[in-house]
């Protein structure tokens, strides 16, 4: 598990687990500070020559092993609102996005899960980046929460195993104008995904007071659309029903004031 680490914070990270070591265990049997360690797993400082020797005899690798760095890479630059994005050790998919429209905050609610995700890795290895408009958008708050997963898909032998479990949702709350495309870079240890989201994509299936039933591209010409076809896909992929049928009837309105 040691060597499969991408990062010289993931094999301090990892080593710790191994040994079952607290933050302040390690920099005690290291005689370094708590805030040593910390930003070494982090990826903000790293250890020095003689503490490295150390931890790499420990871990049995050796220091050329333990300094190697992998590179981040790209594992799609095409996905959009629906698509699910398999991390060496997690999966990702966007689940739905509200609109504040007295704000003009969007809420982006994204699920993370796998066998090894915790909280605290999210915290470590995630990443989340939202342009808009070739412009960085800010990113207002954001909140983890982890949330039950069913095993009915698992077969017998691992439904019992909390590993299988973990599945956590965090929620981005960015400023944005619904009228502007939205780039999402999200990066995970060393992989990136970069998701691209029409701003009138957005305006659909937030169907809030932005959305202008007199646009012309609401007519039966917009039913043919991808971006129609996304929506559909959206909605059906949320929890229940409901919101499918909402939006097919909203639409479905919208149409018969055409006809």
């Amino acid at each position: 598990m040691l060597k499969n680490a991408k990062s010289i914070g993931d094999l301090i990270y990892y080593y710790r687990l191994v040994k079952n070591y607290s933050q302040q265990e390690l920099a005690d049997k290291l005689h370094v500070t708590v805030s040593a360690i910390s930003s070494w797993e982090r990826g903000i400082n790293r250890p020095g020559v003689d503490i490295a020797f150390i931890l790499a005899d420990d871990m049995g690798t050796s220091l050329d092993e333990f300094y190697r760095l992998k590179p981040k890479t790209s594992l799609n630059k095409s996905l959009t609102i629906n698509h699910r994005v398999s991390f060496e050790k997690a999966y990702f998919n966007i689940k739905n996005v509200e609109f504040d429209s007295s704000k003009k905050v969007l809420s982006i609610a994204s699920q993370i899960w796998g066998v090894s995700i915790s909280k605290e890795g999210i915290e470590k290895n995630v990443d989340f980046q939202c342009t808009s408009s070739q412009k960085k958008v800010k990113v207002l708050s954001k909140t983890i929460t982890s949330i039950e997963t069913g095993t009915s898909m698992i077969s017998p032998e691992f439904q019992k195993l909390p590993s299988l479990a973990k599945r956590y949702e965090f929620i981005y709350q960015i400023e944005y104008n619904p009228f502007d495309d939205l780039e999402v870079k999200v990066q995970y240890q060393d992989e990136s995904a970069d998701f691209f989201i029409p701003g009138l994509l957005l305006r659909t299936v937030i169907r809030g007071p932005i959305f202008d039933a007199k646009d012309p591209k609401l007519t039966l010409e917009f039913l043919k659309t991808e971006i129609f076809r996304c929506a559909l896909e959206y909605f059906s992929n949320q929890d229940d029903y409901r919101a499918l049928q909402a939006y097919l009837v909203y639409q479905y309105e919208i149409l018969m004031k055409y006809i």
